[in-house]
């Protein structure tokens, strides 16, 4: 294992570099403003918008417009 220029070994360093990336990454995580009724309306919509835009293609095919015809 070789020293580098403060006398800690490489491997070493670059073991407390990863950690403190890891305890940034967590305060980061713990710090969130949400709340759970965001979640829930997060969640809700993207459950409900694929099945809001399903019916389109064949409304609009149904008006006669183009765009109905994909």
């Amino acid at each position: 294992m070789s020293l580098n220029s403060t006398g800690k070994a490489d491997e070493e360093e670059r073991r407390e570099d990863v950690a403190a990336v890891e305890r940034q990454d967590s305060r980061e995580v713990d710090e969130g403003k949400g709340t759970w009724k965001h979640a829930a309306f997060h969640v809700a919509t993207t459950i409900a918008t694929p099945a809001a835009y399903a019916p389109l293609p064949f409304a609009l095919a149904s008006l006669g417009w183009p765009l109905g015809n994909f």
